[in-house]
């Protein structure tokens, strides 16, 4: 019997229960196989430790932008359970474009898994290109930027995305052209609840705890309540001082400038100092009026000086929208005075609302590097590949509106892959004809309804009570018990108006009533954001006035309270583009399961993972691979994806597609059980698309072969009879006879495809020693001539053994140039490291030289020398260094140097 470990792909397995399925994937673990397939879906198992799968030996052997098939897993990459077989199908994916989603609980690897496609498709994309495009470098800067500003640790991963993003890249053949990165969901409740356990954003413990000299002036000093844990935490960074100079380094890959740069970290300064500002409150005249405690007078100068704001009316400006609210009523302002409570979530909101604008003016710079630095084609069409990275399920202690929002959008990305795998699998069979038996699934579409449902879904209730001034979280709770209590899959009691629990597809989660609603409006404090509007730090002013459209506006005192949208809103319109964007590619499911709570390598808790693979569908999935065919394609497309074997095979008498893809299937001896022939498709097992892929690439081998020697002997024909034209032409030149019409020297593209070296040859001489004199002082002389004599490296007509004694004892690298004398022409002659060349330098049309062999044309010797003193040759990876003058006796090119006779 096979052991489990071996099982790489578990549409092989005999026993499809969810028990059988985890003890393959616990024995495959404890090897160190992390990925394991399920037909073309990829699973995942986060080791959290390095494993030694992501080589350079790795990375060639399945990542091959020169494949084409039918799927990815029709080829031998296909037959290996690894992120890279994923990329390498999405990257030659023909005709359509494709979207990676990466899903699975926080801390299961989403995010390594995204870098590590980003990487490769970089590698890829270069290798095809022949050096990186700037694209590529800005798109892999991007990451530590992102990973710095959104991401955190928390209890259940050390370095969990706390947002969202998609990034798509752009290709042209397999040239690397755009990219673009959207972001959604950035967790700006994270900025003020830091916990021992629940870290802040990455980048201010960068800032606060790296050594590095650049944040020695922009850190503030002291405790701070943002970061109140950097004690604890700081010790669990040992990475901190490289990750810190990595984020520093890619603001400058991606062209922030210095000032920008500074500016950045001068806003988080000012943030962190406005966290820590205190306020009182006391009765004064029977009114309650708020001030600046004066134990904060210092930070908050401080905090008002990092974000620009200087002098004292500045100051007291700030301080006064942070107390006090201001309504316009006829035309005339009325203020009114805020308890110390209401001062306190003002300023918080001015924090989360800098910090987000912040966050999106990063990204929007980012892509705008992105966009400045590609050059797509514009009359050649541009491939998507989309990477989704989405916030993983979370079941936590509280569980908020931001908890709602993530386990939302994983219902709705669970609901589509259910659909794609599932349904529509089951579904395609049965419209082609082919005989199948359904099989039952689990179907989430009633616990979207709860959410998704007009108008009386939790989102529609929820941003009902959001926009309106007098909304409270005590009245949405009314809302859901009137009418939702009875819905399934949601349970509300008038016991607890606090909480209400659904019953999602990866268990019930207990969401908290109180702050939705306000965490919903996510209203900034528009005076106090109309305050920093005026900073004298250019960049505050940028990141406002991009998202404001100019000065921020006070509010008008009606009854709506926000004129903008709900975040609920927003975040609802990004999940339709998301979706859409799956609906329009070739999705690819990257399934990532995490092995234990603790973030323990070599721990594999049983159940834990059994909860995971019953919720992911990977049971479900395991038996429609097992039962179905995963590779299909039209009759038609079968032709252009094998043209070699349909042109064997498939032509002749036969009239329709589906009989010449028997013909082809037949012939290629593909087992009949592994194929079936739908009414417009084949569809294939994993195993006969590889055969049919293999066979293609053999045929498509010897066809090539046969190419190439045919090509190579009809050009080495062609060249040897303009060689001898060429020749002959050179000397009736020399001689000054009449030239008699000949064949024009071969093109620049004939003498790449001849010529692989370019020695100078042994055949002895084709033209006499006078014969050479007259035409270099006919010809060359005036070009050669200096206004200081010969250079140094110039030599006359020498023979190649002479050239050989002045050469044979010198350094690697030194050089001459001489006469020929055995043609009409100039020889490079060099020390190599294995001895002495000799490169015969071609004299081409309009007085151009070129080196034979060699891709460069120059405009005179000289230039050829500075050309290979910088760089090497194709086929010896030697530069030109010490020039080889004259010998002591009397110079070698003495007979060059008397005047022409006249003609």
């Amino acid at each position: 019997m096979r052991p489990s470990a071996d099982i790489y792909d578990l549409a092989s397995l005999t026993e499809l229960s969810e028990e059988a399925i985890g003890k393959v994937l616990q024995d495959r673990y404890n090897g160190d196989r992390i990925y394991t397939l399920v037909g073309d879906i990829l699973v995942f198992l986060n080791p959290f430790k390095p494993v030694n799968v992501y080589t350079e030996k790795e990375f060639s052997c399945l990542s091959r932008p020169d494949w084409s098939g039918p799927v990815a897993v029709g080829n031998e990459v296909g037959s290996r359970a690894h992120i890279y077989t994923v990329g390498t199908a999405a990257f030659n994916l023909v005709g359509k474009d494709s979207t990676i989603l990466i899903s699975g609980e926080s801390g299961s690897g989403k995010t390594e898994s995204t870098k590590l496609l980003l990487q490769q498709f970089v590698k890829m994309a270069s290798s095809s290109q022949l050096n990186r495009t700037r694209v590529a470098e800005c798109l892999l800067a991007a990451n530590p930027i992102m990973e710095a500003f959104g991401n955190a640790r928390t209890v259940m991963n050390h370095n969990s995305s706390r947002f969202a993003k998609f990034v798509s890249l752009g290709l042209q053949g397999n040239a690397l052209v755009s990219s673009e990165i959207r972001t959604y969901m950035l967790e700006k409740s994270r900025l003020l609840s830091a916990t021992e356990d629940e870290g802040n954003f990455h980048i201010f413990y960068y800032m606060c705890l790296s050594s590095n000299s650049f944040f020695k002036d922009v850190r503030p000093l002291g405790p701070l309540s943002l970061i109140s844990n950097a004690e604890t935490l700081g010790r669990r960074y040992t990475d901190l001082e490289a990750k810190a100079t990595e984020v520093l380094d890619a603001f400058d890959k991606l062209g922030f400038t210095a000032q920008q740069k500074e500016g950045v970290f001068q806003i988080l300064s000012g943030l962190l100092l406005l966290a820590d500002v205190e306020f009182r409150s006391e009765e004064q005249n029977h009114t309650v009026c708020t001030s600046l405690d004066p134990k904060s007078e210092t930070t908050f100068k401080l905090a008002c000086k990092r974000l620009g704001l200087k002098g004292k009316d500045s100051r007291r400006r700030l301080l006064k929208t942070l107390t006090t609210s201001k309504l316009k009523v006829n035309d005339e302002d009325i203020y009114s005075l805020f308890h110390e409570d209401k001062t306190r979530l003002v300023l918080n909101g001015c924090i989360r609302a800098i910090y987000t604008k912040l966050f999106d003016w990063i990204i929007q710079r980012v892509n705008d590097s992105l966009a400045s630095t590609g050059r797509p084609d514009p009359g050649t069409r541009v491939r998507q590949i989309g990477v989704l990275d989405i916030f993983g399920f979370e079941s936590l202690a509280i569980n908020s509106f931001e908890q709602l929002c993530i386990n939302l959008a994983n219902e709705q990305l669970q609901l589509f892959f259910t659909h794609h795998v599932i349904q529509l699998e089951q579904a395609e069979y049965q419209s082609e004809g082919l005989s199948w038996v359904e099989i039952p699934f689990e179907d989430n579409q009633v616990t979207l309804n709860l959410f998704l449902e007009r108008p009386l879904g939790v989102l529609s209730l929820l941003n009902e009570e959001s926009s309106l001034a007098s909304g409270t979280d005590e009245s949405l709770y009314n809302k859901l018990m009137k009418h939702l209590v009875d819905k399934p899959k949601l349970q509300i009691s008038a016991k607890n108006p606090a909480v209400f629990t659904v019953n999602h597809y990866a268990g019930a989660v207990t969401y908290t009533i109180p702050g939705m609603v306000d965490k919903n409006r996510d209203k900034a404090p528009e005076n106090t954001i109309e305050v920093l509007a005026s900073s004298k730090l250019k960049l505050l002013t940028e990141i406002i006035s991009s998202h404001h459209g100019g000065k921020a506006k006070a509010g008008n005192g009606k009854q709506q309270a926000s004129a903008g949208l709900q975040l609920a809103v927003q975040f609802r319109s990004s999940l339709d583009f998301l979706l859409a964007k799956l609906r329009e590619s070739q999705p690819f499911f990257v399934r990532c399961i995490k092995p234990n709570r603790d973030n323990a390598a070599n721990s594999f808790d049983q159940e834990y993972v059994r909860r995971q693979i019953h919720y992911c569908g990977i049971a479900e999935a395991v038996r429609v691979r097992q039962a179905g065919f995963p590779v299909r394609c039209t009759y038609g497309e079968l032709h252009l994806l094998c043209p070699v074997l349909s042109f064997l095979y498939g032509s002749g008498r036969l009239e329709s597609d589906a009989a010449r893809v028997r013909a082809v299937c037949r012939q290629a001896k593909l087992p009949a059980e592994e194929v079936a022939m739908g009414k417009t498709k084949v569809f294939m097992r994993v195993n006969a698309s590889r055969l049919l892929a293999k066979q293609e690439r053999r045929y498509c081998g010897r066809v090539v072969t046969c190419q190439k020697v045919t090509r190579g002997w009809l050009q080495r024909r062609r060249y040897l009879k303009l060689k001898a034209a060429e020749v002959e032409r050179r000397k009736r030149a020399a001689l000054a006879l009449p030239i008699t019409p000949t064949a024009p020297p071969p093109p620049e593209e004939l003498r790449k495809s001849t010529v692989s070296v370019g020695e100078e040859g042994e055949e002895g001489a084709q033209v006499t020693r006078s014969e050479t004199v007259l035409w270099f002082k006919t010809t060359q002389k005036d070009q050669i001539m200096q206004t200081r004599g010969y250079e140094t490296w110039f030599h006359g007509i020498i023979t190649r053994n002479e050239a050989n004694q002045l050469l044979g004892s010198k350094n690697t690298g030194s050089f001459l140039v001489r006469v020929s004398n055995s043609q009409l022409g100039f020889v490079l002659s060099f020390k190599s490291r294995n001895g002495v060349r000799h490169y015969l330098i071609e004299q081409l049309e309009r007085g151009r030289f070129n080196v034979l062999g060699e891709k460069q044309v120059h405009s005179s010797l000289g230039k050829i020398i500075d050309f290979h003193k910088a760089n090497g040759f194709r086929n010896c990876d030697v530069r030109l260094t010490t020039p080889v003058g004259q010998p002591d006796k009397e110079p070698d090119y003495e007979e060059l140097l008397c005047n022409a006779p006249a003609l």
